[in-house]
């Protein structure tokens, strides 16, 4: 297994499993969940199976070794989304740190520069499932302009019938 204490992305293997649960600053707990790894602004979605996590991160497990850009988003099963940094890899296994956003804060200009590159690349109804599934980073702006969209999109389709 691999340490947080490497160049992102890098594979590590010098550091012993000791060595790494030393320097983690939470206690992680083994877990077997499904999630998804949201790749930055081409929205690719990757499944994959997280087999422990704490509030700091968590550790992914993907069905084949694969590039995973710096910077995702993370899919809890419970629906969270999570911007995360990519940390280290090793074959399959990646492991993520979440970033740090205030409890009750409003969504980073990052985590909406993800949203609008997605829009921009997939279009608006990947972009739209994004934010539903991070509950419209509990911004009412944001629902009522995704159902303004959505609404748009109905009333387009039904003109070109």
């Amino acid at each position: 297994m691999s340490g947080a204490s490497a160049a992102p992305g890098e594979a590590l293997e010098s550091q012993s499993l000791e060595e790494v649960v030393k320097k983690r600053r939470a206690k992680r707990e083994p877990v077997r969940k499904v999630g998804k790894i949201i790749a930055g602004a081409s929205g690719t979605v990757t499944d994959c199976e997280f087999h422990d996590e704490s509030a700091l991160g968590v550790l992914a497990v993907t069905a084949t070794p694969l590039p995973v850009p710096e910077r995702v988003m993370i899919k809890l099963n419970n629906g969270a989304l999570k911007l995360a940094t990519r940390r280290w890899t090793n074959g399959s296994k990646i492991g993520f740190e979440f970033d740090k956003i205030p409890e009750g804060a409003e969504p980073s200009r990052q985590l909406l520069r993800h949203v609008k590159e997605i829009l921009e690349n997939k279009g608006p109804d990947e972009a739209i499932h994004v934010l539903r599934a991070s509950r419209f980073f509990n911004s009412s702006a944001l629902r009522y302009a995704a159902e303004d969209v959505e609404a748009a999109q109905r009333r387009f389709a039904a003109l070109l019938k």
